[in-house]
């Protein structure tokens, strides 16, 4: 069995590091676990530039509070459990954010009081 471990940072945000694997280099990062996000992965669009990752498409999006936005997906990848690299569709905006369709093959586990967050698969 695998877990990822992460922790509660000072603004009480579940955030784990991951590393992406692109056609450039692979890079880790550091990402916001957000239950309200049923995607796979959001970076900034520097970000995506930086790693080269594959344009798929331009939709239109309605966010929290009802908002719409125009945003581009790509394709990229990241080294899950086990090591295991996994295809992710990425979204460009301005968050580092991880979704829970990443969740779904694990428990994702918050204690704050010891500021530890866990993701087990």
């Amino acid at each position: 069995m695998s877990t990822i471990h992460g922790k509660v940072n000072d603004l009480f945000e579940s955030q784990i590091s991951i590393e992406i694997v692109s056609p450039i280099y692979s890079k880790k990062i550091e990402v916001i676990v957000d239950t309200g996000f049923n995607g796979d992965l959001v970076l900034p669009e520097a970000v995506i530039s930086e790693l080269g990752l594959k344009f798929l498409f331009r939709n239109e999006v309605e966010l929290v509070g009802k908002t719409i936005k125009q945003l581009n997906f790509f394709k990229g990848q990241i080294r899950w459990f086990n090591d295991e690299i996994i295809i992710v569709d990425v979204v460009a905006d301005d968050s580092f954010l991880i979704g829970t369709n990443l969740l779904k093959r694990g428990k994702l586990w918050i204690d704050y009081q010891s500021n530890e967050v866990l993701i087990k698969e």
